[in-house]
């Protein structure tokens, strides 16, 4: 009852059915509560759902909906237990608060946005390809190297065409001559480094250097 606190404040130091200061009515009044139900802070008393509504800073009908949630216990009429329901409350709210992150979680919101973020980019990157506005690096490398593979063979048949244009007496001469030039060129051209190319061209610079030297003999 809500009136037992106040009750038990004003005869807890006064034993017996009637005590000096205190008039009949009080005391008839304290016997009328069992010992048992008496308690500092009221907090063995049953309480109604307004007392349990001001206990807990709610309206009584946010107080009903927490009873129809199973948040609250329920119980008839002035049956109500302030302390059950006040921890009964807490441990509502606390689960309503997500865990705080700990050092080196990943945010769930940052999380989110960057995996929406990496499909959008992914499904603009296909839609550009799907359009013709971009092509796939792997394409663009197998096409290069064709196109260079294919270049090099016809570099490389220049000097047959020119020794069979040449005189007999120099068309070997002028064959050596545009073979070693094309090389140096290729060379100077084969930004990948090819390993293969380069030694060639360094083979060829060596032929190239003793024709020169048998010339000037």
């Amino acid at each position: 009852m809500g009136r037992a606190p106040d009750l038990t404040r004003r005869v807890l130091s006064v034993p017996g059915s009637f005590r000096r200061g205190t008039t009949p009515e009080v005391t008839r009044e304290a016997e009328a509560f069992p010992s048992d139900e008496i308690h500092i802070g009221g907090s063995a008393a049953m309480s109604t759902i307004a007392e349990v509504a001001i206990h807990l800073d709610l309206s009584e009908r946010r107080v009903r909906e927490l009873q129809g949630m199973n948040v609250l216990p329920k119980a008839a009429r002035g049956d109500l237990d302030c302390d059950v329901c006040r921890v009964a409350y807490i441990r509502y709210l606390r689960d309503l608060q997500p865990e705080p992150p700990q050092p080196g979680d990943l945010d769930p919101a940052q999380e989110r946005a960057r995996k929406d973020k990496a499909l959008a980019e992914t499904a603009e990157l296909r839609n550009a390809v799907t359009r013709g506005e971009l092509v796939r690096y792997d394409d663009v490398e197998r096409d290069v190297r064709e196109i260079l593979l294919a270049t090099r063979e016809r570099f490389l048949a220049v000097p047959v065409e020119v020794q069979t244009d040449m005189p007999p007496e120099v068309a070997q001469l002028a064959h050596d001559v545009v073979r070693n030039r094309l090389y140096v060129a290729m060379e100077d051209m084969a930004a990948d480094g090819d390993a293969q190319v380069l030694a060639e061209a360094e083979a060829r610079k060596a032929v190239a250097k003793q024709a020169k030297q048998r010339r000037s003999l």
